[in-house]
């Protein structure tokens, strides 16, 4: 964490330099769309039975809409930066069968393990803009994700229920981009991807969003 911290402090320090002598536009924005997680079921159960869980039937729930908000300012016409605010929901996992009777425990760990992280945090990044026309816009950008997780998973065993939950936090790469059609000069509608690196597991969001431009 302390290496990228220390590459976006250069490389913010980087663009402030080359933009002493720019007109700054700030702008923000929120989004709404689904997530997609790029880990299956299948692939959870493939995991589980390599930790010796044979005959595990698991299956991980859809996340639903999520919401992340944005902002940032544009040193150059092309080139700016942005922080954002994202949640990516929770990745709810259903067991089916397969939880040997006094190890649901050791299970359920292993199973919270296999789980995809998601998570909510703060992102920073590099932001690059490039007109098509008068009134379409491509943006892209690139930067880190410093993201917290609480997950849980509760299974019935003998009439008692076993909850194992387990707190988590990282930083990873995130990689966004969007096609934008302004309306007027301060206002534009958008639609949108973004990849998110979370703890290695391919979090992948599609929106709908606005910016304002001031």
């Amino acid at each position: 964490m302390n290496r990228y911290g220390l590459l976006m402090t250069i490389l913010l320090m980087t663009l402030s330099v080359g933009a002493t002598a720019a007109e700054l536009e700030y702008f923000g924005g929120v989004s709404f769309g689904n997530v997609t997680l790029e880990k299956s079921s299948s692939e959870i159960e493939k995991t589980l039975e390599q930790n010796i869980w044979p005959g595990s039937s698991v299956d991980v729930g859809d996340i639903g809409s999520i919401v992340k908000v944005f902002g940032g300012v544009f040193l150059s016409r092309g080139l700016g930066v942005r922080i954002g605010w994202t949640d990516l929901g929770q990745a709810d996992l259903t067991v089916k069968s397969g939880v040997p009777a006094g190890q649901e425990e050791e299970f359920a760990n292993d199973a919270l393990d296999a789980l995809p992280t998601t998570g909510t945090g703060l992102s920073l990044a590099v932001q690059g803009r490039f007109p098509i026309s008068d009134h379409l816009m491509v943006h892209d950008w690139a930067g880190l994700f410093f993201w917290s997780s609480d997950q849980a998973i509760s299974l019935n065993a003998s009439g008692a229920t076993v909850s194992v939950k387990r707190s988590n936090t990282g930083t990873d790469l995130m990689l966004g981009a969007a096609l934008e059609y302004l309306i007027g000069d301060q206002l534009g509608v958008r639609i949108e991807a973004e990849r998110y690196n979370q703890d290695n597991d391919g979090v992948t969001l599609f929106g709908v969003g606005a910016a304002y431009y001031f």
